[in-house]
């Protein structure tokens, strides 16, 4: 089979994050309403945040993604902690129709009109890893609104003839870098073979290191020119900073630090910011 699950953390900390998060939501279904993915397609949501925000967003699941299944966990251990977790415990082994992973942060949002992203990114991630002579390891979306892809993934072009939806047009760098992972499709194979996220932080470059590990396994990886989802530009500016350099000191590769030091960290800045308020 060659089905696809979508995986999206929540993050809902506080109004302003809970509203990035329900916009993403609201944004999936009514795309997926707009155009249903041709193939098999589950849901998997789970993720950390405060009352009364992660309550609205598990019941806005409940109600937009009726078949969805949602993890909400007690601490804020991020991203790598909960895709991993949610793979390990929702997918691997229960799930044996899935053939790929579409992973989206808790903001993207889908555009109406460009159709059939999930159906699309499929037939070109494999046209794509043919034509570059490689096994298929990750495809991204563009990004529109605030684009964060580097612009060393110009390196290359190619052309993709032959797919469902027309031509598509894929770039990729020389090196396994600059590919942003707001939102990408990898396969379960890929996934496995590198072991999912490396856990080196909450606010950490996951993404990156995982680009890096597909690149050192000689898997693609490249960008879909033709297919965009929406990145919204980060409007909190305090956060975004603060974000940046933990993202910075904690991205070096190590899965083996003081994770339970480093949540109470990441915890205690919304506790801060909360007593600002």
């Amino acid at each position: 089979m060659d089905g696809v699950v979508y995986i999206q953390p929540i993050f809902a900390p506080d109004a302003r994050q809970f509203e990035r998060n329900r916009r993403s939501l609201e944004s999936f279904a009514d795309y997926l309403a707009a155009y249903p993915c041709e193939r098999p397609l589950r849901a998997v949501f789970g993720g950390w945040g405060r009352e009364p925000f992660v309550g609205e967003t598990a019941r806005l699941i409940a109600d937009r993604f009726p078949d969805a299944v949602v993890r909400l966990y007690e601490r804020n251990f991020g991203k790598a902690h909960v895709v991993n977790d949610l793979y390990d415990t929702v997918v691997k082994g229960r799930m044996p129709e899935t053939r790929y992973l579409l992973l989206a942060d808790s903001d993207i949002a889908y555009p109406l009109d460009r159709p059939r992203l999930i159906d699309r990114m499929v037939d070109a991630a494999e046209r794509f890893s043919a034509l570059v002579g490689k096994p298929f390891g990750l495809l991204a979306p563009d990004q529109l609104e605030g684009n964060v892809h580097n612009p060393c993934i110009h390196d290359h072009t190619v052309i993709v003839p032959g797919c469902p939806g027309g031509e598509e047009t894929i770039v990729h760098p020389d090196w396994a870098a600059g590919i942003a992972g707001g939102c990408w499709l990898t396969s379960r194979q890929t996934w496995e073979m590198v072991g999912g996220y490396r856990r080196m932080g909450v606010y950490a470059g996951e993404d990156g290191q995982y680009l890096r590990d597909v690149g050192g396994k000689g898997l693609s990886y490249g960008v879909a020119k033709t297919i965009p989802v929406i990145h919204p530009r980060e409007d909190d500016g305090e956060y975004a900073q603060w974000k940046v350099r933990m993202c910075h000191r904690d991205s070096d590769g190590r899965a083996d630090k003081d994770h339970g030091g480093l949540v109470a960290e990441a915890e205690a800045f919304w506790d801060r910011r909360d007593a600002l308020v």
